[in-house]
């Protein structure tokens, strides 16, 4: 048995039936592949997603970092977020400027847009990575 905890459903519009017909397509595929999703801990219809904490920074650039090389500038984009954890190391207050979130949003920004993040194409080749440890697994779905 294997458990995500994200899942992050993401359309652009704003036409909510759209979105609904979008989000039961791939929760269809998702039920087709015997993958499940535990009602109890969803939430729906957000019109924006809050990252969770500082402390969850590091792991949100070993994330990003797997699709550095579809971002060309990806180095120059995370070095105040990378700056910062190496400046907090051990620190219980940190300093989030406007050049941290500025480059968070970026980075966000270009994740969620073409070519890092684009709608499923069912004629072209998919494959499914995963990657995990003793702790967390992950998986992408790549074409």
């Amino acid at each position: 048995m294997c458990y995500s905890d994200d899942l992050l459903i993401c359309t652009v519009s704003d036409n909510p039936a759209k979105h609904l017909l979008k989000l039961t397509a791939v929760l269809d595929t998702l039920w087709e592949h015997d993958l499940l999703i535990k009602g109890s801990k969803s939430e729906r219809f957000h019109s924006q997603v809050d990252f969770l904490r500082f402390k969850h920074l590091h792991s949100f650039l070993g994330m990003t970092n797997f699709f550095s090389s579809f971002m060309t500038t990806y180095s120059k984009m995370t070095a105040p977020l990378k700056d910062l954890l190496k400046a907090s190391s051990g620190a219980q207050k940190v300093n989030w400027t406007v050049e941290c979130e500025t480059a968070f949003n970026l980075i966000k920004s270009t994740l969620t847009s073409a070519p890092v993040f684009r709608h499923c194409d069912p004629a072209l080749r998919t494959a499914v990575h995963v990657d995990g440890s003793q702790n967390t697994v992950g998986a992408v779905l790549l074409q």
